[in-house]
C-alpha cells in the first residue's frame, strides 16, 4: 500500500515537472522581445495658442527637418495625436515613407502597440506626454519639456531581453548624430526569430 502510494506521488510529481515546465518553456517563449527603435518628438513649434493651433513657419520648417533626419531610417510605423499641430509635424516623415499617420489616444494602448509590432516608430506627442510615453516604453526620460521646447528628440532601442536604452538628443542641430545612430539599425534576436518573438505587456 505504502509502496503504491509513493509510486502515484512519484508519478505525479514527475507529470507536474513536465508539464510545468512545458507551460513554463511557453511562457518565456511568449515573452521574448521584439527589437524595437522609437524616435519620440513634440510637435513642432506651433502657430498660436489656440486649442488646434496649425505649425508656425518655424514649426514647417523643423517637421520638414525631421523628415530629412528620418529620411534614409526607414520607419515602418508613424503615430500622432488628432491635432493639426502633431499631424503636421509627423506628415514629411510619413509622405517621405509612403506610411500612414495613426492616431492615438490612450498613452498606455501606444505603448503596447509598439512593443508588440517591434520595428521602427516615429511617435509625435506634446509637451505634457512625451516624457510619459518614453517612461511607459520602458525609457528614462528627461526632465519637463518646457512650453518652448520643440527640439527635444528621444532614441529609444529595445534588445531581444526588453532592455531599454534612451538617447536623447537637440534636432535639427544634432542631425548627423541622430542618423548614425539610427542607422545602426534593430538589434538582432539570438536564437530566435524576429516573428517568434514577443514583448510582455507593460
Amino acid at each position: 500500500m505504502k509502496a503504491h502510494f509513493f509510486i502515484s506521488v512519484l508519478l505525479a510529481v514527475l507529470v507536474t515537472v513536465f508539464f510545468g515546465g512545458t507551460v513554463a518553456a511557453e511562457h518565456l517563449a511568449e515573452n521574448r522581445t521584439k527589437p524595437y527603435q522609437v524616435v519620440i518628438v513634440r510637435h513642432a513649434d506651433k502657430k498660436d495658442k489656440s486649442k488646434d493651433s496649425a505649425l508656425s513657419v518655424a514649426g514647417k520648417n523643423r517637421a520638414n527637418a525631421l523628415g530629412e533626419i528620418l529620411e534614409k531610417w526607414n520607419v515602418q510605423y508613424i503615430h500622432s495625436t488628432k491635432w493639426r499641430r502633431t499631424y503636421h509635424t509627423a506628415y514629411p516623415a510619413a509622405e517621405s515613407a509612403s506610411k500612414e499617420i495613426m492616431i492615438y489616444q490612450s498613452l498606455s494602448q501606444l505603448a503596447e502597440q509598439v512593443q508588440l509590432s517591434g520595428g521602427k516608430h516615429l511617435v509625435i506627442g506634446h509637451s505634457n506626454t512625451v516624457n510619459e510615453i518614453v517612461q511607459n516604453l520602458g525609457g528614462t526620460p528627461g526632465g519637463s519639456i518646457d512650453s518652448k521646447e520643440y527640439d527635444r528628440l528621444y532614441l529609444l532601442e529595445a534588445n531581444c531581453s526588453g532592455q531599454v536604452a534612451t538617447k536623447i538628443f537637440s534636432y535639427p542641430a544634432q542631425k548627423e548624430h541622430i542618423q548614425a545612430a539610427l542607422l545602426k539599425g534593430l538589434p538582432e534576436c539570438q536564437g530566435i526569430g524576429a516573428s517568434e518573438a514577443r514583448l510582455p505587456n507593460p
